[in-house]
């Protein structure tokens, strides 16, 4: 494995495989170094795909515009991967409203700077809500919904100018290298405008992966809560569509809804969920105390408050201490809907217990879960899509308390595996979950993991996506 620098050479590849009969270029904002969950889908189905015969070459956010990077993440990736980096740049609107903010802070020092936050990251926060459901976002012509509507234009106008420069990137490569299609994961969902282009441009046929929704998303960040934000998503999504020869979603709900919107592409759309990945994880030693832990970020819908409540009642009910009895948030957690985590924790006196733990390295994430005899899945207003991290505590020996509706996919997945799965607002219910699960713990009763079914494994979902990829390219499945 070596390291490159060059505008058209890769920033990062590995040896060549010598098995690989075809090439895929993949266009995902997210892949590795990068230590984001979508991330992690693609770094880790390129090995299965190289199992397959495929190189892949991969343009992605350039490790220079990562905030954080996981670089052993690099050293898994199978034979035969490239990847090309595209840096993230402002755009001349940026650069002229940070100007009208240092003037109007030069002409009236006191003030506080109004600008909306250039991206949305899960640890800022929002001065009012969260989110936004679609059915709340409305044009009433006050000064806030122009602010959301210009923020929302900023934010296709950002990926779409990262977008044209991978499209660049994307042409270039296909002067010089023979493909034989043009993949793109998103979000951000502009990488599929990108692949499009690329895919007329080289003549290959484009595969798109909707990781979450785009145009059909739930929620929408209140910064850029705006019906301008929908409209452009609907101008870019449906020319994707029309192009694509493969659309691969993440549940079985998102691909009924797109079929109703977009029925010419129902034999083209096919459900590809996350999996449980067969690694090797460092245990954390023999578990004394009974810990909860939730990994991930707080943003969106994530809200802790039921839970805290329920933790609470639990703690008072049955006069648990602090040596006995923890709860962890292991990432972008240290904020929630305006409020310090530690804040809303104290609120239901629950500040003793809990422990907030920065973003760290995938692995140290993962020996930090492997201590937990119960993970939290937080509440997730969507009725298209399943949090990966559900895949990923199937990996460990815990108890899985998971506030989801009934009938909404994380729900679906989950029905008879074992978990505890409790309606979001249900204070009673997730108590009596914790409960149930102390109570065992101190008889001296250990978790077991989710009975691993097939179909919950990333080989068995990359087989489902891989078939499909070589009867839309091929005309055939590889045997």
């Amino acid at each position: 494995m070596s390291i490159v620098s060059a505008d058209i050479s890769p920033f990062f590849l590995t040896g060549p495989n010598a098995a690989a009969r075809r090439r895929l270029l993949l266009v995902s904002w997210h892949f590795a170094p990068a230590q984001t969950a979508g991330a992690l889908r693609w770094q880790k189905m390129s090995r299965y795909a190289a199992e397959r015969g495929w190189a892949i070459d991969v343009i992605t956010l350039a490790p220079s515009s990562l905030r954080l990077a996981d670089q052993s993440s690099l050293a898994e990736l199978p034979a035969g991967v490239r990847l090309f980096g595209v840096p993230k740049r402002q755009v001349w609107e940026e650069r002229l409203e940070d100007r009208a903010s240092q003037f109007r802070r030069w002409l009236v020092p006191s003030s506080t700077p109004d600008r909306i936050p250039d991206s949305i990251s899960p640890a800022r926060t929002a001065p009012e809500t969260e989110s936004l459901a679609p059915e709340e976002i409305r044009w009433r012509w006050t000064t806030r919904d122009l602010i959301r509507a210009w923020t929302a234009y900023l934010e296709f106008r950002r990926d779409g100018a990262w977008a044209a420069r991978v499209t660049a990137l994307g042409r270039e490569l296909g002067a010089r290298t023979r493909y034989d299609a043009v993949m793109s994961s998103g979000p951000p969902h502009l990488a599929h405008s990108a692949a499009r282009r690329i895919g007329e441009h080289v003549g290959v046929p484009v595969v798109l992966d909707f990781r979450d929704p785009f145009a059909l998303v739930r929620r929408l960040p209140a910064p850029i809560a705006s019906p301008l934000w929908f409209a452009l998503a609907r101008r870019h999504e449906r020319p994707a569509v029309a192009r694509a020869r493969l659309i691969t979603v993440t549940t079985d709900a998102l691909r009924a809804a797109l079929e109703r919107i977009y029925p010419e592409a129902r034999d083209k759309i096919v459900t590809v969920t996350n999996g449980c990945d067969d690694e090797q994880i460092t245990e954390d030693g023999r578990r004394e105390r009974f810990v909860i832990a939730y990994a991930g970020a707080l943003y969106l819908d994530r809200d802790p408050t039921s839970f805290f409540r329920a933790a609470a009642a639990t703690v008072r009910a049955m006069q648990l201490r602090p040596a006995e009895f923890g709860i962890d948030f292991i990432g972008h957690t240290e904020r929630y809907g305006g409020a310090r985590l530690q804040d809303l924790a104290a609120a239901e006196r629950l500040e003793p217990f809990v422990r907030v733990i920065p973003q760290v390295p995938r692995t140290e994430a993962l020996r930090l879960m492997s201590s937990a005899s119960m993970l939290l899945n937080l509440p997730q207003d969507s009725p298209y899509a399943i949090p990966s991290k559900v895949f990923e505590y199937m990996l460990f020996d815990a108890w899985l308390l998971v506030l989801a509706d009934r009938g909404t996919p994380t729900e679906l997945l989950l029905r008879d595996t074992g978990a505890h799965i409790v309606a979001p607002t249900d204070v009673a219910g997730i108590g009596a979950a914790i409960r149930l699960c102390m109570e065992r713990f101190r008889r001296g009763e250990r978790p077991a993991r989710i009975s691993l079914q097939e179909r919950f494994t990333r080989r068995y979902q990359a087989g489902l996506f891989l078939d499909a990829l070589d009867r839309a390219v091929f005309g055939r499945t590889a045997p």
